[in-house]
């Protein structure tokens, strides 16, 4: 008795969980299930079609997050936005030649990396083109984002956020 409720407690919110999106630009081999949690949940018929969605799903949550980030991994903060609260970074990210590092980091990969990444970005970037009046327009300045994008913030992430955290 008690696990027949149990599955019809489960059944109920599985089937109330999920909210369809698959207006994902031309790639129609990707469909991304948004959870009642916010969550997404893709499904694809290739690696690159997952990719894909997840570029999307990451700008349609994250877009404003994602694009701060960019701007500040390429080094260009303080150029893009202005303001000196972002020039000390600029200047660390520059002489650490992140810019640089990720297209080397993109160079070393093997091709279906190189195209996960790519499929990636153009998830991101076609997101952005679609819905170009949900991303703020001090934000467009890092657009269109590049394949070494996402390098160059896992640098940062890790290098400079992960790595400078007191145990």
């Amino acid at each position: 008795m008690k696990n027949l409720l149990f599955i019809k407690i489960a059944a109920a919110v599985l089937s109330n969980s999920f909210l369809c999106y698959s207006a994902l630009s031309q790639n129609s081999s990707c469909e991304i299930k948004w959870d009642k949690w916010g969550v997404p949940h893709i499904s694809a018929t290739t690696d690159a079609a997952v990719y894909y969605g997840f570029g999307w799903a990451q700008m349609k949550a994250h877009g404003n997050l994602v694009l701060k980030g960019y701007g500040k991994a390429r080094g260009r903060a303080a150029e893009y936005w202005g303001g000196t609260q972002d020039i000390e970074n600029d200047v660390l990210v520059r002489k650490l030649n992140v810019p640089a590092r990720a297209q080397e980091w993109h160079d070393l990969q093997d091709q279906q990396m190189k195209n996960n990444l790519s499929s990636f970005v153009a998830g991101m970037n076609d997101y952005c083109r679609l819905y170009a009046e949900e991303i703020p327009d001090e934000l467009k300045v890092v657009l269109p984002l590049k394949n070494t994008d996402p390098l160059a913030k896992l640098q940062i992430s890790y290098h400079l956020m992960v790595g400078d955290r007191k145990s």
